[in-house]
């Protein structure tokens, strides 16, 4: 069984500020250069597009995208009364994007909306899987120490440091996997838009229907004076025959 002792030849500390012998490099050994690495760059956009014919507008985007092998990621429609609306979202390779753009924004329609990013993630990326390196390093040494480890406690603390260098490890690696996919694939939002003519109307006569409500607001509230003075008429008679016994009273009293 495991019984209490110090490591056999380190500890959790020292580990940290030592380095193995093999990893290890002397004066005279030549020095490798930084590795250069290839610009990470994110690119997406959204776009709103009004059409005529929406079903048409959509076919043309299914060309565009079938054309460029790329594919949906959203691809949801909805129709009221008033409009017809078409979400969409594709993934398409880098290198292909600015083209793809282009090429929708060119379809029959009027852009209501255009928002097109490039984001340069270079610095993240190389700062991330720096930190993943540096997180594997110090994992393969901490589970070598504990391979050695003939105290409980020890155990335990190093068990610890283990999982939770384990846990940064799946972090960075999780963000290195999203940037990559973000960086290969880019991403275009698109919204398709058809207003339907009673949707048309309803706002060409929206004035008008304006001034309409407010002559009907004015009317109830005519009828509505009016009918609560018809309802309080016998409060309205009682006030008038005190104002006329109070005004005969003062004449007498004069």
């Amino acid at each position: 069984g495991l019984t209490e002792g110090a490591y056999d030849k380190s500890s959790p500390e020292q580990l940290e500020t030592s380095k193995p012998k093999n990893e290890q490099t002397s004066a005279n050994e030549p020095q490798s250069k930084p590795i250069e690495k290839a610009t990470k760059i994110i690119k997406d956009g959204n776009v709103t597009i009004e059409v005529e014919k929406i079903q048409e507008a959509k076919s043309a985007i299914d060309k565009i995208v079938k054309l460029h092998n790329a594919y949906y990621e959203v691809d949801a429609f909805n129709s009221t009364e008033y409009q017809s609306q078409y979400d969409i979202k594709i993934r398409i390779k880098n290198d292909k994007f600015d083209l793809l753009s282009n090429q929708v924004l060119a379809i029959d329609g009027i852009v209501k909306h255009k928002d097109i990013n490039a984001r340069d993630v270079t610095e993240e990326y190389i700062d991330t899987e720096s930190r993943l390196s540096s997180a594997k390093a110090y994992l393969k040494r901490y589970q070598e120490l504990l391979n050695r480890a003939n105290s409980i406690k020890d155990i335990i603390e190093l068990e610890s440091k283990i999982q939770e260098i384990q846990s940064n490890i799946d972090s960075y690696a999780g963000r290195l996997k999203y940037l990559n996919d973000r960086v290969d694939y880019s991403t275009l939002s698109i919204t398709l838009v058809q207003n339907h003519e009673h949707y048309k109307e309803v706002h060409k006569d929206h004035f008008g229907k304006k001034i309409l409500n407010a002559f009907k607001v004015g009317i109830d509230i005519v009828l509505g004076v009016l009918l609560f003075t018809i309802s309080i008429w016998p409060i309205l008679i009682l006030l008038g025959l005190l104002w006329y016994f109070r005004k005969r009273i003062f004449k007498r009293s004069l």
